[in-house]
């Protein structure tokens, strides 16, 4: 019986999604438990023979975005649990077994795994620094400690290490289309807004791809700057839209801080080129005085960063390089 529906998407690049799908056949539990739902927007002859004679369903999308080829591929799944893995990203072997176990003792409505940072050639080069396991219910009397700690490990980010209760998965998509940027945000949110529990597990079980063509590269170049702040900013329509949202006070809380955040590093970063990402004040203050209670020692130097680059850019440049190098790995 299928339990578990894993949906490979893959947008033009070629060359990474053939570790995918053998780290997909290395599974060490049976394939009766789960099945494989490969969406990608090109045609291949020796790709697509290797999907056939791996026994997985192999679609040709016509969709740009991200939240389209999902929605394409969930509607030819079958499993009550599913999980997306992303053409340049793979697993560890029992990464599907853990999921079918945790989500069958503790019912759960999202999980996310640690991961391990891996370059173009698939050498380890980081990882994830969560150390200890969290599972957050909206009932529970430290609820909003849990989160705000969720929030710092990123249980946001790398969709390749998340996995969902069929019916969420669904729905957030539903409500939420034609986007690219932030749909891990999305359904950590949308998953956190539900009030059924989420599990973050510490077991690094995916290999998390950082290379020139990922939307995750780190880019120095001003065109390339440009581009990240693009995705950046779509990333903000994002949370603006959950906001309109019927979402959960808790959650509304923290979006608000997570959109005050990004703004923040926004116009930091693009302070080395014109035209600079220019952040209303009234928003800040606005953000400010509602969230006051929920700041911490890093979003505060963020904010003095931002206020100081409208006055020295390159001081503020330099400052935000340093404070970045020092950073844990996962926050990055």
């Amino acid at each position: 019986m299928v339990e578990i529906s894993v949906i490979l998407v893959a947008h033009t690049r070629r060359k990474f999604i053939y570790k995918a799908i053998e780290s997909l056949l290395a599974q060490t539990i049976s394939m009766d438990y789960f099945e494989v739902i490969v969406v990608k927007n090109f045609l291949d002859n020796e790709i697509d023979d290797k999907i056939k004679a791996s026994g997985f369903v192999n679609m040709l999308s016509n969709r740009n975005d991200l939240s389209g080829k999902l929605l394409e591929g969930f509607k030819k799944s079958t499993g009550h649990i599913i999980t997306v893995l992303e053409d340049d990203d793979y697993y560890s072997p029992k990464r599907l077994g853990k999921i079918l176990s945790i989500f069958k003792s503790r019912q759960l409505c999202f999980y996310h795994n640690g991961f391990h940072f891996v370059d173009k050639q698939g050498a380890i080069t980081g990882e994830s620094n969560q150390v200890l396991p969290i599972t957050l219910k909206n009932n529970s009397r430290n609820t909003l400690q849990l989160v705000r700690r969720a929030i710092h490990y990123k249980a946001y980010h790398n969709l390749s290490s998340m996995a969902f209760d069929r019916c969420m998965f669904h729905s957030a998509l539903q409500r939420f289309g034609g986007i690219n940027s932030g749909i891990d945000v999305l359904l950590f949110l949308l998953s956190l807004s539900s009030g059924r529990p989420l599990y973050l597990d510490p077991e690094k079980l995916t290999y998390y791809r950082r290379h020139e063509s990922a939307s995750n590269s780190v880019e120095k170049s001003p065109a390339s700057q440009d581009i990240n702040i693009k995705k950046d900013e779509e990333l903000l329509g994002t949370m603006e839209g959950i906001l309109k949202e019927g979402v959960s006070e808790l959650v509304r809380k923290q979006v608000n801080l997570m959109i005050l955040e990004r703004s923040m590093y926004m116009a930091i970063k693009s302070s080395t080129f014109d035209p600079p990402f220019q952040l209303s004040f009234s928003r800040i203050f606005s953000l400010w005085l509602d969230k006051i209670h929920y700041l911490e020692t890093e979003f505060i130097a963020i904010s003095v960063l931002y206020f100081l680059s409208r006055f020295n850019r390159r001081l503020s440049t330099r400052l935000f390089v340093l404070m970045a190098k020092h950073r844990p790995r996962n926050i990055t």
